[in-house]
């Protein structure tokens, strides 16, 4: 006989969460750490975005097949109300006193989801958090660690889900779907492009719409208007069908169609791609496009990233990009590594403005402003 596996809230959570005036929570992980998998701790409720919220920790995770491996965190939705699709994210404080500056798919500190919350008491978030020993080793810091949650409500979807949603009527299709339908079917076609030896054929009043440079290039005075045929240069047949996709959907097309379900390095080169796609959202003025790149680079960063994802944030003015970069090049355990290589070298020479940030960073995080930081937390 299987033993009964205990799920469910446990009580007096205010023993364990605490808010301060900044909106730092600060878990006692010390107290919490030897409770049963698969309970968790709601959170004193907090407002953001006008609705109200509690943040969900299970100290030993929310699957009892990990085996207490990780931790678990999830925002749970306390106001009544409309289907809200919100993008959040939970940020752990080093026990060096320094937040996470890199957002990555495996046991990171920072991390972030685009969910819609249903209704009252719904809740989305992470399993598999963090590994229990990560956050004992580099986060807990005299027994708690810190925590920052952020929010923002990014539509309010509907009043009820679409009818198409409920079971026995079938789904209807949505105006991306029909133009995805044009683009791949390629029906009543009227312009083609030759990118990188491939050819792909378009609309060039879809594009047009969506493009004010290729408005320019199809229906101005330029050459092209005239050319049955246009050559794109310095760009790869790859980027353009991601580009040709985002703008006749309104969204990127799922890794296994640009891989072919076959990507032995699949992160290292969704992240090249994302850097060279940016490039191309920037050369058409498609700034959608152009901050999903920004945002996926944002989430990638890593030692191995961040020199061509700053010197790419600096020429083409993304400057959340460009804050992100620099603050993780300023960190102390980054910057030992990355000052003596050629790219970081080379990058700063070419770019003096870059090493005055950086100068200026550094003059900031002084060892007073250091000391500030801990007291605050303490």
């Amino acid at each position: 006989m299987k033993n009964k596996i205990k799920t469910g809230e446990i009580r007096d959570s205010f023993d364990y969460i605490t808010i301060d005036s900044d909106g730092i929570f600060k878990i006692d992980y010390s107290a919490s750490k030897n409770k049963e998998a698969c309970t968790f701790i709601r959170s004193p409720t907090f407002i953001s975005e006008g609705r109200t919220w509690v943040i969900r920790y299970s100290p030993k995770g929310s699957n009892i097949e990990d085996n207490g491996t990780y931790v678990s965190l999830n925002l749970e939705l306390q106001s009544k109300g409309k289907f809200l699709c919100t993008n959040f994210s939970f940020r752990l404080l080093h026990n060096n006193g320094y937040w996470s500056t890199t957002l990555l798919p495996v046991d990171s500190a920072w991390r972030r989801s685009t969910c819609i919350f249903r209704g009252i008491n719904c809740y989305h978030g992470f399993r598999a958090f963090i590994e229990r020993s990560v956050l004992e080793a580099q986060y807990v810091r005299d027994g708690f660690f810190f925590l920052s949650c952020d929010i923002k409500v990014m539509n309010e979807a509907w009043e009820k889900p679409p009818l198409s949603h409920k079971v026995g009527l079938p789904a209807f299709k949505f105006l991306h779907d029909d133009f995805n339908e044009l683009l791949t079917k390629k029906e009543m076609t009227d312009v083609s492009f030759a990118v990188d030896g491939e050819i792909f054929v378009a609309h060039r009043l879809v594009l047009a719409a969506r493009s004010p440079v290729f408005k320019a290039e199809l229906f101005g005075s330029m050459a092209e208007a005239n050319m049955k045929c246009i050559k794109i240069n310095d760009m790869s047949a790859l980027v353009f069908k991601v580009l040709l996709h985002f703008m006749y959907t309104d969204s990127l097309p799922k890794v296994a169609e640009l891989f072919d379900g076959e990507c032995g390095e699949k992160n290292t080169d969704l992240y090249i791609l994302a850097q060279h796609l940016m490039v191309a959202a920037d050369r058409y003025r498609l700034e959608g496009l152009k901050e999903i790149c920004e945002e996926k680079l944002c989430m990638g960063l890593t030692l191995e990233t961040v020199v061509t994802s700053l010197s790419l944030a600096n020429q083409l003015n993304c400057h959340r990009l460009k804050d992100i970069c620099l603050e993780f090049v300023t960190m102390p355990e980054n910057f030992v590594h990355l000052a003596i290589t050629d790219p970081y070298v080379q990058l700063m020479q070419s770019c003096p403005s870059l090493l005055a940030d950086l100068r200026s960073r550094f003059n900031n995080t002084s060892s007073s402003d250091a000391a500030l930081k801990r007291q605050k937390i303490e």
